[in-house]
């Protein structure tokens, strides 16, 4: 999503339908290069495998920006999960760890 006023990326999405991690990382891997304040994948695959990969490619990165924030919302046969993390300095992280968002019954099941 682009703004005009002023001139600036404000959200980036990808998404990946594959059921594997390592297809859902392929896809997450263009998230960290676009510098906005909020970064999202749209997944269908395990969510603790996705979750668990994202944390560690995101420890090894050395230009993160304070304040970023990344959102991960997995379409999952058991339900939707939503994580989140907030980058809490700029360069690279020693801690990755996304928490879990709580989402409501009534709003998973689409109401």
């Amino acid at each position: 999503m682009w703004s005009k006023k002023p001139e600036h990326l404000a959200l980036v999405v990808e998404s990946e339908l594959e059921k594997t991690g390592a297809a859902v990382l392929d896809d997450f891997y263009k998230l960290p290069v676009f510098k906005c304040p909020l970064k999202m994948l749209v997944f269908s695959a395990d969510a603790e495998e996705v979750r668990r990969v994202i944390e560690e490619h995101l420890r090894v990165l050395t230009q993160h920006v304070e304040g970023e924030e990344y959102l991960l919302v997995g379409f999952t046969i058991p339900g939707p999960r939503c994580f989140h993390f907030k980058v809490p300095s700029n360069g690279r992280l020693d801690k990755v760890q996304f928490s879990e968002l709580p989402l409501s019954k009534k709003a998973s099941a689409g109401n």
